[in-house]
């Protein structure tokens, strides 16, 4: 079953690894979503190393029905990740 991080431990874990007080590692963890969404927003590919990449994605219009009645779901974009070869061999690891 997956357990949820809360970002609080996150947030104490960067900072004891890094080296870092909790206040810097919530400002650099706030920067980096940001960064992210930035870069995405432009429709960069965005590496992050030992985890993957983020990038956008097209999906096409769809249409279909729902309890009888029809709906579209517009054309739009979407963020999609791809893990990287450490994060895959680290969940392999775990199993």
């Amino acid at each position: 079953m997956s357990r949820l991080l809360p970002r609080q431990a996150l947030v104490r874990r960067l900072a004891v690894e890094a080296g870092l007080t909790q206040t810097q590692a919530a400002e650099a963890l706030d920067r980096l979503g940001l960064i992210v969404a930035e870069h995405l927003a432009v429709g960069d590919v965005v590496r992050l190393p030992k985890l993957g990449a983020l990038r956008v994605r097209q999906t096409a219009a769809k249409q279909g029905t729902f309890a009888g009645r029809p709906w579209t779901k517009p054309a739009g974009r979407r963020v999609a990740f791809s893990a990287g070869t450490a994060l895959q061999r680290a969940l392999e690891v775990t199993v």
